[in-house]
Protein backbone atom coordinates (compact mmCIF):
# COMPACT_ATOMS: atom_id res chain seq x y z
CA UNK A 1 0.00 0.00 0.00
CA UNK A 2 1.68 3.35 -0.74
CA UNK A 3 0.86 6.78 1.16
CA UNK A 4 -1.21 9.33 -0.38
CA UNK A 5 1.04 11.91 -2.20
CA UNK A 6 0.13 15.77 -2.73
CA UNK A 7 0.33 16.91 -6.19
CA UNK A 8 2.73 19.73 -7.17
CA UNK A 9 1.94 21.82 -9.85
CA UNK A 10 3.72 24.30 -10.85
CA UNK A 11 0.02 26.45 -11.46
CA UNK A 12 0.06 25.84 -7.66
CA UNK A 13 3.54 26.38 -7.01
CA UNK A 14 5.02 28.76 -8.98
CA UNK A 15 2.91 31.98 -7.57
CA UNK A 16 3.78 31.28 -3.89
CA UNK A 17 7.42 30.32 -4.61
CA UNK A 18 7.65 33.81 -6.44
CA UNK A 19 6.31 35.58 -3.72
CA UNK A 20 8.38 34.01 -1.51
CA UNK A 21 11.48 34.93 -3.42
CA UNK A 22 10.48 39.08 -3.33
CA UNK A 23 10.10 39.09 0.23
CA UNK A 24 13.29 41.04 1.79
CA UNK A 25 15.62 38.58 2.90
CA UNK A 26 18.24 38.30 6.18
CA UNK A 27 21.05 40.75 4.87
CA UNK A 28 24.44 39.01 5.26
CA UNK A 29 26.63 41.53 4.59
CA UNK A 30 26.08 45.32 3.80
CA UNK A 31 28.47 47.03 1.67
CA UNK A 32 27.50 50.22 -0.46
CA UNK A 33 24.15 51.82 -1.23
CA UNK A 34 22.49 49.80 -3.75
CA UNK A 35 19.32 52.10 -4.46
CA UNK A 36 21.71 54.65 -5.24
CA UNK A 37 23.62 52.74 -7.35
CA UNK A 38 20.55 51.83 -9.25
CA UNK A 39 19.43 55.31 -9.25
CA UNK A 40 22.83 56.81 -11.14
CA UNK A 41 22.95 54.09 -13.34
CA UNK A 42 22.38 54.57 -17.32
CA UNK A 43 21.16 51.12 -17.66
CA UNK A 44 19.20 49.14 -15.26
CA UNK A 45 18.32 45.16 -16.73
CA UNK A 46 15.91 43.61 -14.28
CA UNK A 47 15.17 39.90 -14.86
CA UNK A 48 13.75 36.83 -13.20
CA UNK A 49 14.28 32.74 -14.30
CA UNK A 50 11.92 30.18 -12.74
CA UNK A 51 13.26 26.25 -12.56
CA UNK A 52 10.25 23.64 -12.56
CA UNK A 53 10.70 22.23 -9.35
CA UNK A 54 11.76 18.27 -9.97
CA UNK A 55 10.66 15.55 -8.33
CA UNK A 56 12.52 13.66 -6.16
CA UNK A 57 14.48 11.05 -7.70
CA UNK A 58 16.20 7.99 -4.91
CA UNK A 59 19.47 7.09 -5.98
CA UNK A 60 19.12 3.53 -3.99
CA UNK A 61 16.37 0.67 -5.34
CA UNK A 62 13.72 0.47 -2.69
CA UNK A 63 14.72 -3.07 -1.02
CA UNK A 64 14.33 -3.94 2.78
CA UNK A 65 15.59 -7.32 4.27
CA UNK A 66 14.06 -8.96 6.92
CA UNK A 67 15.71 -11.27 9.42
CA UNK A 68 13.53 -13.50 11.96
CA UNK A 69 15.58 -15.05 14.62
CA UNK A 70 14.39 -16.11 18.26
CA UNK A 71 10.75 -14.84 17.45
CA UNK A 72 11.93 -11.34 16.86
CA UNK A 73 12.36 -9.77 13.32
CA UNK A 74 15.67 -6.95 12.38
CA UNK A 75 15.46 -4.89 9.20
CA UNK A 76 17.56 -3.94 6.82
CA UNK A 77 16.25 -1.22 4.33
CA UNK A 78 18.07 0.60 1.62
CA UNK A 79 16.72 3.71 2.26
CA UNK A 80 17.55 7.82 2.94
CA UNK A 81 15.81 7.59 6.68
CA UNK A 82 16.80 4.43 8.47
CA UNK A 83 15.60 5.96 11.63
CA UNK A 84 12.19 6.41 10.51
CA UNK A 85 12.10 3.49 8.52
CA UNK A 86 12.97 1.49 11.84
CA UNK A 87 10.46 2.72 13.65
CA UNK A 88 7.73 2.53 11.28
CA UNK A 89 8.96 -1.33 11.66
CA UNK A 90 8.25 -1.71 15.19
CA UNK A 91 11.70 -0.82 16.47
CA UNK A 92 13.40 -3.59 14.56
CA UNK A 93 17.71 -3.57 14.46
CA UNK A 94 20.00 -6.48 13.41
CA UNK A 95 23.01 -6.44 15.95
Amino acid sequence: MTAPTRTTTPTRTRPRWQAQARKPGKIERNEGDIDKALAGAAKVIEREYYIPHGAHAPMEPPAATVQIKDGKAGGLGLRAKPGRNARRCGQGSWD
